[in-house]
């Protein structure tokens, strides 16, 4: 296999092309996609062969995974018992806190394609363990913990599956957007969740009014002392290089800008935003920094 995925890389577009069609012969052995994440899972790996495994698997998945797919090429090639094994040996990969961020985007992708067909049905703990994992995951175990979620939010929720989890996942969220000893690129990328939540809401909001206001009158009530809070944020944000200083380094302060940003141009142009003021004077904020 290794052999395989580093004929991949080579220049010569025939070794490249024989390589690719060989694994391509491996679709219909199960331990296929479960070699591929081994593989993509050990650090000792070279690095471009473990996103070779993961591109790999990629292809793989959306050929062979469900006829619900765009990709897929006419034939499921492994069976149920193997497929509950990869999601979570994958989810396990994509949640580990691999200090490869391009390991975690890789896997967190495939995740998400595989959770599009899946969830809920075929695989109902997605959900639960995320949200169990976040307040117990160390740092770079939640930057992968949160991607996957994200993913999950933009591409794997309709509108009931949405409505049985709003109040925990945003809860979830708020948690790591207010907590200033996260990283500021885990909170910003807890911010870009809700932020994806509107766009489902936008949609339930339509064929269900009283239940989608009263939902976002309670995120209003929760998230609107943190908006009013923004300033002082920034305040703090501007000491960062003091903390680095300290040995306290939280990150880049410029994705949660953008995330706080994004959030609430969004909120402003819904129909039920968060109150007001907090939301006009935050967004006074952003755009001074963004300036």
């Amino acid at each position: 296999m290794l052999e395989l995925l580093a004929a991949t890389l080579e220049p010569a577009a025939e070794t490249r092309t024989n390589a690719e069609r060989h694994l391509e012969q491996l679709y219909t052995n199960d331990a296929f996609p479960l070699s591929l994440i081994s593989i993509a899972s050990h650090t000792s790996v070279d690095l471009a062969l473990r996103q070779a495994a993961l591109l790999s698997l990629k292809t793989f998945v959306l050929r062979t995974w469900s006829s619900s797919l765009d990709e897929f090429q006419g034939l499921v090639t492994i069976n149920d018992a193997t497929k509950d094994q990869v999601r979570h040996t994958l989810l396990a990969l994509a949640t580990s806190g691999d200090q490869e961020r391009k390991v975690v985007s890789a896997s967190s992708y495939v995740v998400s394609k595989i959770a599009s067909v899946d969830f809920p049905d075929q695989w109902p703990s997605l959900l639960p363990t995320l949200l169990q994992l976040i307040p117990q995951s160390h740092e770079n175990q939640l930057h992968g913990v949160l991607v996957v979620l994200g993913n999950l939010v933009e591409d794997g929720f309709d509108e009931e599956q949405f409505g049985k989890s709003a109040i925990e996942l945003v809860r979830c969220i708020y948690d790591i957007a207010t907590d200033e000893r996260k990283k500021l690129t885990s909170r910003a990328l807890a911010i870009s969740i809700f932020r994806a939540c509107f766009e489902t809401m936008e949609v339930m909001y339509q064929t269900d009014k009283a239940s989608v206001k009263q939902f976002m009158q309670e995120a209003s009530d929760a998230w609107t002392p943190f908006f009013i809070k923004v300033p002082e944020t920034f305040i703090f944000l501007g000491n960062l290089r003091k903390s680095h200083k300290n040995g306290h380094d939280l990150g880049d302060p410029g994705p949660i800008i953008c995330a706080i940003w994004q959030l609430l141009g969004r909120n402003l142009r819904f129909e039920f935003p968060l109150h007001g003021n907090a939301a006009h004077q935050s967004l006074d904020i952003v755009e001074f920094f963004d300036d």
